[in-house]
Formats: C-alpha cells, sequence, structure tokens
C-alpha cells in the first residue's frame, strides 16, 4: 500500500483499478492480512480515488475491464464501499453494451456476493435488469462457465428473470460436457433457488456429473442435490452414486443436512433415501453440537419422513419397535439439544421439529412439544398467518391431545386473518381438514367467530378453504420443509 500511497496523484482509473485488483489478489485468501488491510486508512484513500475517477469520466469512456476488477476486489476484501457502489451500477447500466462475457458474470458475481454480507448494500435491480435484456440477447457469446456464474448471481441476488434462466438453460445444454464440477453444482443450486426448472438441462448435468462424483467436493455435491431437490428432480442413478460417494467424504453438519433434506424432499419412502440416512444419522449424531437449529430440524424432519408414517390423511401412532438404531439414537440425542435451544429455533424449525416427533415418539417427544407449545405461545404476537399454517400442521400431527390449547389459539389465529393465507398455506389447511373427522373437529370447534357478527366462521371454514384452493391454484405447489 505504500507504493500505491507514492504514485497516487499521478494515476488513473486504469492504474487505480490495476492498483486495487493486485492489493485484493494478495490479501483476498488470507482472513488475516484482510483485517489488517481494512485498519488501514490508505485503503480508503485509495477507494475514495477510485470512486473520484470514476465520477469525472464519462461513462461511455469507463472500460469495463476496470469496473470489473473493482468490484471483484471490493467483493473478494469484503468492503462495501457504498459511494463507489453506486457510481460503478451507473456506468455498469451507462455501458452494458460494451461488457465482454467474463467482465459482465464477473461483476454480477461480486455485486450479488457484496449483497449478501452481513453491512450489504442493497443490490441495484436497473444493473440486473440490463444485464438480464444484454445476456438473453446474446447469449452464444456466454460460455458455461460465465453462464454458471451469472445464473449464481441472478439467484444470490434474488432477480427473478424467467426469459433470462430459459435462453440459459438453452445455452448451457450443449456445453455441460465441458463444465468442471462447481460449474455444474453452482448450476444446480441457481435453478433451484431461483425456482426454475429445466427437465433437460438438469438431466444433462446429472449425467454429466455421475461419473465424475468422486472429483465433486462435499459442498459440491450437497448443492447438487439441494439444486436438483429444490426443483423436485430425481434422477435415480445420480442420486445412488452421490450417497456411495457422499459416504466417503468428510461432510459437515450443512453438507449432511442439505444431502438428507434433498433424498427425503423427492422421494422419502424410496429404498434409496431409507438406506441414505441410516448411512448418514450416526455421523449426524456425532457431529450434532456443531449442527445449527435450522440444520437439526431439517435432519428430523428429513429422517422422520423416510422411516416414520407421514401420511397427512391417514395418520397412525408409530411404535419404537419399527425404528431402527441409527434413527432412535439420533431423535434421543437431539431431544435436550433442541428443548435447550428453543428460542434459537424459527417457527418453521419448531414446527419441523414436532412434527418429526409426531412421527418418531421417542420417550420425551411430549416434553419436547409441550416447550415448544409454550415458545410458539410467546412469540404469537410476532408471527404472520403463514407461519401460523406451518405450526399449526406440526401440532396437528401429535398423535396425543396435548398440544389442544396452542392448537385452538393458532386456528383462531388463522381464521382471523385467513384472505392473508398464501396458496401453498392454503393446501396444508386443506390436507389438515381432510384427515378425518377428528382433526375436522378440531379445527371448526375451536372459537373462529371473532371475524363475524352473529356467525361461527369455523363451520364456514372449510368451504372458504376449498374456494380459495380452487380459485388460486394455478398449477400444483410441492411443499417444502
Amino acid at each position: 500500500m505504500s507504493v500505491i500511497m507514492q504514485h497516487l496523484p499521478q494515476m488513473n482509473l486504469v492504474n487505480l483499478s490495476t492498483a486495487i485488483h493486485r492489493v485484493a489478489k494478495i490479501a483476498g485468501s488470507d482472513p488475516w492480512q484482510q483485517a489488517q488491510l481494512r485498519k488501514n486508512p490508505s485503503l480508503n484513500t485509495l477507494l475514495n480515488s477510485v470512486c473520484t475517477a470514476l465520477n469525472v469520466v464519462e461513462a461511455t469512456e469507463v472500460q469495463p475491464q476496470s469496473v470489473s476488477n473493482v468490484v471483484w476486489s471490493l467483493a473478494t476484501l469484503r468492503i462495501v464501499h457504498r459511494p463507489l457502489l453506486q457510481v460503478i451500477s451507473l456506468v455498469c447500466i451507462s455501458n452494458m453494451a460494451q461488457f465482454k462475457s467474463f467482465e459482465l458474470s464477473t461483476t454480477l458475481w461480486a455485486l450479488a456476493k457484496l449483497g449478501s454480507m452481513e453491512d450489504a448494500a442493497p443490490v441495484d435491480k436497473a444493473v440486473f435488469y440490463a444485464a438480464a435484456t444484454h445476456i438473453h440477447n446474446n447469449v452464444k457469446e456466454f460460455g458455461f462457465r460465465c453462464l454458471a456464474t451469472t445464473a449464481w448471481a441472478f439467484a444470490t441476488s434474488r432477480q427473478r428473470h424467467a426469459r433470462l434462466f430459459r435462453s440459459m438453460a438453452a445455452a448451457m445444454l450443449p456445453a455441460a460436457a465441458g463444465a468442471n464440477c462447481q460449474e455444474m453444482a453452482n448450476t444446480a443450486w441457481a435453478f433451484g433457488t431461483a425456482d426454475f426448472h429445466d427437465d433437460a438441462l438438469f438431466n444433462e448435468l446429472a449425467e454429466q456429473a455421475l461419473h465424475r462424483l468422486e472429483e465433486f467436493k462435499p459442498q459440491e455435491i450437497s448443492n447438487m442435490l439441494w439444486g436438483f431437490a429444490t426443483n423436485s428432480f430425481f434422477h435415480e442413478a445420480f442420486y445412488a452414486r452421490a450417497a456411495v460417494v457422499a459416504q466417503r467424504m468428510e461432510l459437515q453438519s450443512q453438507h449432511l443436512a442439505n444431502i438428507l433434506w434433498a433424498f427425503a424432499r423427492v422421494r422419502p419412502k424410496h429404498a434409496l433415501t431409507q438406506q441414505t440416512v441410516l448411512s448418514l444419522l450416526p455421523l449426524c449424531t456425532k457431529q450434532l453440537q456443531s449442527f445449527k437449529p435450522q440444520e437439526v430440524s431439517s435432519t428430523l424432519l428429513a429422517s422422520a419422513k423416510a422411516v416414520g408414517n407421514s401420511d397427512e390423511l391417514a395418520p397412525a401412532p408409530a411404535t419404537l419397535e419399527s425404528f431402527s438404531p441409527e434413527v432412535l439414537d439420533f431423535f434421543h440425542a437431539c431431544l435436550p439439544w433442541v428443548v435447550a435451544r428453543m428460542r434459537e429455533f424459527s417457527e418453521q424449525s419448531l414446527a419441523n421439529s414436532v412434527s418429526a416427533y409426531a412421527m418418531v415418539p421417542v420417550q420425551g417427544s411430549d416434553t419436547l412439544v409441550e416447550c415448544a407449545g409454550k415458545e410458539v405461545l410467546g412469540r404469537l404476537q410476532e408471527l404472520d398467518v403463514n407461519a401460523l399454517v406451518h405450526l399449526l400442521k406440526g401440532f396437528m400431527m401429535v398423535p396425543t391431545n396435548n398440544p389442544m390449547q396452542v392448537i385452538k389459539v393458532l386456528a383462531e389465529g388463522i381464521a382471523a386473518q385467513l384472505d392473508r393465507v398464501r396458496t401453498q398455506e392454503m393446501q396444508s389447511l386443506g390436507r389438515l381438514l381432510n384427515r378425518g373427522p377428528l382433526c375436522r373437529h378440531a379445527l371448526l370447534g375451536f372459537g373462529l367467530h371473532r371475524r363475524t357478527s352473529g356467525r361461527n366462521l369455523g363451520l364456514l371454514l372449510p368451504i372458504i378453504i376449498i374456494s380459495r384452493i380452487q380459485r388460486s391454484l394455478v398449477k400444483p405447489c410441492v411443499r417444502s420443509f
């Protein structure tokens, strides 16, 4: 930095962008150097100089490579410099047609990465919109790597552009054979996150990855499975081989949770899923203290769906003798872990955990359900109606009468805000009502009359739900957990 400061007054924009790029390359892979660099006031001086240089020239005169180098450096060093990012956004929009494919995909990657940080700068939607139009119109100029990077950037920044993903999928299909493991995994993850389904591309990715899975890193194999499962895509040979390869890897908690979630998401009762669950659960039990609440709840529910009774329409109590030791050991180990950390669980994680222990009712499950019920009642004023539906579904799966007070409160809350329930959650309510007379009686008998005067809304609830579902259902929604 001292050398850069000596020559700073003579530097133009190209010199400045090259300087920050080299600094980022040197310190980017070393957290200690990064921390020291952030404390150095010279770095801020350099960034301010870059910002000034960008402001004093016409946007169309700025070389895209300079922009790409600067924003890549910011993302690599994890530095959010808002004034600089604002001028970079303006330059990108004005100069979009001049970007080469690598420069543009790198810029989008960096902006998405910066937007995902804790002190993130808001993603400029105008930049991504302009980029989407440009890439769609020039998609043949982009190779698989650039398209995979672009897909990751759009998915990470939550920018939905179905037309762009459609054109990218068509261009990536014939080029998939040349993709490396990270690019294939990132593509599957991005398309899953963006909720864009393309069977032809997924099938080609699975075929290409099938014989190279030993080259995948744990994060890559879990991302690819997660991306496929999010889009409900199942390639039996790929999943089978991935399960075998994963068992030989040094998997961490996130990898384990994602892999088990993926198998249970697409084929919960498939023999392959059950085998994978039994193979990986001992490792989950061993690593339990490193798990996060969402990972524990996801793994519990995935395991329960694979080996327990998960039929929402005809729930039946399970006997502990029907479960393998691997399942019982994990559920027993998780009980005190979940109870002790109940306040750290999201509403969805609470619902997942309650549902899981309803399907695998080990000794102590009633205590967990009771603690979860108290936690829900304590948070009630903070919960939106769709969270209430998830929780209601979880507590309704419990085969005892213990959570009736919680069910009553949740049902009342849902009835009071029924017009705000999303289609997917309306489906869940419809399935709850179809479970049988006991479940229907429980839902309809709980004070669902607050929104009406002189009428019992509870009696109208099934009609309202069915009517809403029929009106709003455009395509089947697959429930995720």
